[in-house]
């Protein structure tokens, strides 16, 4: 059966979206943290710098090693064995791999790295491996004696595809700072401590906002054929969609064309799990990994879903520095004379996506083409214009 066409399949579908999008489903009230007045507790980037600023026992908080303790206690609960870590010498986030991959967290103790990859509700895409290997070649280079620690720090328990990678859970992280903390308590850092417990508060109710509620279950049984026939119909069309956006990019030689020079770029795909029915595909540029050009199709809201009319949308994606850098950039686009805005993806400001290009879903090859062509222009000309 075709599910992209038949009638009854996109009936139930349609159904299934109606009656989520009226359904009240319960749910557990909690005192808003700080860090969810913010607007930041499900945001890696900044939860990463707080982690990286506690980690450290030489920063100003006055927790000493409690937080580096934690980690290497969750660590070597994993492992079920004894690790020793020195003191900690220095701690970075976003650390280059040197190949335009980031590492969230890499800590330097006095005998071995660790490196952390932090996970919140982003699906594990990273290569693993390629961060190995950079931390391995790093603790030859700077003498460790004992082998680098690799954690993959998540929300909820993830399945790293290299073995050398431990997961630890925020829940099990927390435990370990939990039965430590009365014995780093300073009266005079006490606010640190208010600070700490509102973020494991923020991180914790993440979780619980995820948790299994009897009414989903109640919704989903009634509706179970649509939604096995939508899990069914988006695989088919994330496969469908792949293949298109793959034959258009291929299509088009950036080098041979003048538009990037050999190795100043690389072009990945990947399946976007927050927009579900997306398909993406970047466009990775120089100047430190902080432009790329995000190449999105995505169609799935209750109202057109049906249609498939959201089309092709081609951005300017800033990929560190959040908010704060779309803004630069958004200046230099302005001063490029480059028309842009704010990119939505089902009704929401994604304020890290610029805007430069949106043409029908029906647009031809050749016109896809061309804009991602005038996307990696403008791209160039706003990196010009950042150096200036």
């Amino acid at each position: 059966m075709d599910i992209a066409t038949s009638d009854n399949t996109l009936t139930r579908i349609e159904q299934l979206l109606e009656a989520f999008a009226q359904a009240e489903f319960s749910t557990s009230s909690h005192e808003t943290t700080f860090m969810e007045a913010l607007g930041v507790s499900s945001k890696e980037v900044p939860v990463s710098s707080l982690l990286a600023f506690l980690l450290d026992p030489n920063e100003s908080h006055g927790l000493g090693t409690l937080w580096i303790d934690a980690l290497v206690a969750a660590y070597a609960s994993r492992l079920d064995r004894e690790v020793i870590v020195d003191a900690v010498e220095n701690v970075e986030t976003e650390e280059s791999t040197g190949n335009r991959k980031r590492i969230d967290i890499v800590i330097e103790t006095g005998n071995r790295i660790i490196a952390i990859e932090n996970k919140i509700y982003a699906g594990l895409n990273n290569p693993l491996g390629d961060y190995k290997k950079y931390i391995e070649k790093e603790t030859t280079e700077r003498g460790k004696e004992e082998s680098p620690i690799l954690i993959v720090l998540s929300l909820f328990p993830l399945t790293p595809d290299d073995k050398d990678f431990a997961n630890i859970t925020y829940e099990q992280l927390f435990a370990e700072v939990r039965k430590r903390l009365g014995d780093h308590f300073s009266a005079d850092k006490a606010h640190w401590t208010i600070y700490i417990d509102g973020f494991m508060k923020s991180i914790s109710n993440l979780e619980n906002t995820m948790a299994f509620n009897p009414e989903y279950d109640e919704l989903l049984s009634k509706h179970y054929e649509a939604a096995f026939d939508f899990i069914l119909w988006r695989k088919t069309y994330i496969k469908e969609t792949k293949a298109e956006l793959c034959r258009i990019i291929d299509a088009i030689d950036f080098v041979d064309e003048g538009l990037l020079a050999e190795g100043d770029y690389k072009v990945f795909a990947w399946n976007s799990s927050y927009y579900y029915c997306c398909y993406c595909i970047d466009i990775n540029l120089p100047l430190d990994h902080i432009i790329a050009i995000e190449n999105n199709k995505s169609v799935l809201t209750v109202e057109t879903w049906r249609t498939k009319r959201d089309g092709w949308v081609i951005t300017l994606f800033v990929r560190s520095g959040g908010d704060s850098a779309a803004s630069l950039i958004g200046k230099l686009l302005d001063k490029a004379g480059i028309k842009w805005q704010i990119a939505k993806y089902y009704g929401k400001e994604e304020r890290r996506y610029l805007e430069v290009e949106h043409l029908d879903y029906e647009a031809d090859d050749s016109a896809v083409r061309d804009a991602i062509r005038r996307a990696v222009s403008y791209a160039k000309k706003v990196i010009t214009v950042g150096c200036e």
